[in-house]
């Protein structure tokens, strides 16, 4: 970030946008990368920064995922047997204690798309997933102890939608599409994930209007 603000001011920029590729704003993630944004523009001249914090509940960020899971669910062999699950990483505990708006971020955004595709709120389902290996404990409950409690009751088909991440990388491939899934098939339950957003058009739109509402004023 250091680098690249300091190439910035090098190439004469004057304003800019803080956009991090994550919906949902927690001081351990996004507030880090933005604190150390403005420690880079404390040297030389400054930017004039406008920081965008959580897009999560963005129209169009909904209605991309709304239209995921729709597919998926009708890619069942019975759509009304499945357990919808959304899911995001996992993050410390002791954010409680600071009244971060993380859980309660995600928690709005996995209501809104519950009630876009029908889904009855009484059965929303939401897990962590890629907790960091350390001593301490970190939110949950995790997405590999959710399947355990579902198969208790029988569930046979989990559609997995992860909602804090935006991309495919390694805690999308590996954490739900190898490792969740096969932890889910030990239970003879068949999982299956919403497609990532990657550079679907309604994300890329989500940024400019993001953006350009930032200079708005």
């Amino acid at each position: 970030i250091a680098d690249t603000v300091a190439q910035m001011k090098a190439d004469g920029i004057t304003q800019a946008v803080g956009i991090v590729m994550a919906p949902h704003y927690s001081a351990m993630s996004i507030g880090q990368y933005l604190s150390a944004l403005e420690k880079a523009n404390t040297e030389g001249k400054p930017i004039d920064f406008r920081y965008i914090q959580s897009w999560g509940e963005h129209p169009r960020f909904l209605q991309a995922h709304t239209d995921r899971i729709n597919a998926e669910l009708q890619k069942f062999d019975d759509p009304q047997s499945v357990q919808l699950i959304f899911t995001a990483h996992s993050l410390p505990e002791r954010i409680l204690k600071d009244g971060d708006p993380y859980p309660n971020q995600l928690t709005a955004t996995a209501e809104l798309l519950a009630e876009r595709v029908g889904w009855p709120g009484e059965q929303l389902q939401f897990s962590f997933q890629s907790a960091g290996r350390t001593q301490e404990k970190w939110l949950g409950p995790d997405l590999l102890e959710s399947i355990d409690a579902l198969a208790e009751q029988g569930i046979k088909n989990i559609l997995v939608c992860s909602i804090g991440f935006v991309i495919d990388h390694l805690e999308v491939l590996y954490d739900i599409d190898i490792e969740a899934k096969a932890h889910a098939a030990e239970h003879g339950i068949e999982l299956r994930r919403t497609p990532s957003l990657n550079a679907d058009p309604q994300l890329i739109k989500v940024f400019a209007e993001l953006v350009g509402d930032a200079f708005g004023d």
